[in-house]
């Protein structure tokens, strides 16, 4: 893989907010996977206790993605210090005396491997102090924020120590990282978008788009909603059902962004009465019980989750490891083709509407699925609701 390209694509994962400073951010990133990396080289000791020779599956694959991430904050700090990636791969390679040129991981990961090698032409198996000299150049990174050449230097060391880590295989490590960054951050485009009941007859189709009408009033000295679809009426009264009024009624808001922005919501389909009969299979096992209970169970994590973080009101990042549980939840499901970025958006999306919901008691939501998108309206007028 060319190093400019992978910087390239890189770049296009950052997440820019304009509250934070991202030189520190980037920081203490790397301080975080070098964290990581430790606790890696932690399981492998362990492992090398119990007499296992060679590293496990878990523990390479850990290894590749914890220096793949360090790779990725290595090219953001360039970016933010006004270098680039393939500056600090060739100046570490001058340091080394080599005069020539690469423009590949590959190339550089065989530059290194050979400075390596010893008397008999072989690379040692264990690198002493490996993981020090990271945290070394690390502290270094962060006292060299104000200088750039010693900071560009710092930053190839650490990339230097990637490739030993990685035993010559940097290159497998960048790749990775782009497929998991692209996944994590890149929602799906439109070209490779496709809605999974469009091959059905159009009664077992979702609408493409259609207005939800969240009806919020007191019932009986208690705060109820009622969810209007298209002008009918659909399911039981809702509440909180806690103690603390949460606003958990309003919480078919995220089987709609679901919806909207993944093609996907077994609660929903089955609400609008929508399920696929005319496949015994995808009846069965997409919009049957289990699926249900798997997007139920989906909602309420994110929704644990979120309302520790103030529902996401002045920061809208999910953490990757819960991501990353959605996507063991949903395993086996048609939605799991969705990626990480693809589920970002449809819980970015379902919590913005969430906030308006409670902040107004309420509103109209029009759900667009060829769009993926949600938007919020004010709800009508009592009457004008059950007039529909």
């Amino acid at each position: 893989m060319k190093i400019s390209e992978y910087s390239e694509q890189a770049l296009v994962t950052i997440q820019k907010n304009t509250n934070e400073d991202p030189k520190q951010v980037f920081v203490l990133g790397l301080l975080g996977e070098l964290g990581s990396l430790a606790s890696v080289r932690k399981k492998r000791l362990k492992e090398i206790g119990d007499g296992v020779t060679d590293p496990s599956r878990a523990i390479k694959t850990s290894l590749v993605e914890e220096l793949g991430d360090i790779l990725w904050y290595i090219n953001a700090l360039a970016y933010t210090h006004e270098t680039c990636l393939e500056n600090i791969v060739q100046n570490n390679l001058r340091r080394l005396n080599y005069k020539g040129q690469v423009n590949t991981f590959e190339e550089y990961d065989d530059v290194i491997i050979e400075t390596l090698k010893n008397e008999h032409g072989k690379v040692p198996e264990e690198i002493p102090k490996q993981f020090l000299g990271f945290l070394r150049n690390a502290i270094k990174i962060i006292e060299n924020t104000t200088k750039p050449e010693e900071l560009e230097e710092s930053l190839g060391d650490v990339v230097w120590y990637c490739t030993l880590a990685t035993k010559g295989n940097l290159n497998r490590a960048a790749q990775n990282n782009i497929n998991k960054t692209r996944k994590l951050y890149i929602p799906t485009t439109d070209a490779e978008y496709s809605l999974f009941d469009n091959d059905l007859p159009i009664e077992e189709q979702i609408p493409r788009k259609f207005e939800v009408i969240f009806d919020d009033r007191n019932r009986q000295d208690l705060r109820s909603l009622r969810i209007v679809i298209n002008g009918i009426i659909v399911g039981d009264s809702l509440s909180d059902n806690s103690r603390d009024s949460d606003g958990y009624r309003y919480h078919d808001i995220f089987h709609l962004a679901y919806l909207a922005c993944l093609g996907w919501s077994p609660v929903t389909r089955a609400l609008l009465n929508r399920k696929r009969k005319s496949s015994k299979e995808t009846d069965e096992n997409e919009d049957g019980a289990r699926a249900t209970f798997v997007e139920e169970t989906v909602a309420i994590t994110i929704f644990q989750y979120a309302k520790k973080h103030d529902y996401f009101e002045l920061h809208n990042e999910v953490d990757e490891y819960i991501l990353n549980l959605i996507q063991q939840l949903v395993s086996g499901l048609e939605v799991e083709i969705r990626s990480l970025g693809d589920w970002r958006e449809a819980i970015k999306q379902g919590f913005n509407i969430f906030r308006q919901l409670k902040k107004h008691g309420g509103g109209r939501i029009v759900v667009d699925l060829n769009n993926r998108e949600l938007k919020f309206f004010d709800k009508p007028s009592s009457n004008e609701i059950y007039k529909i």
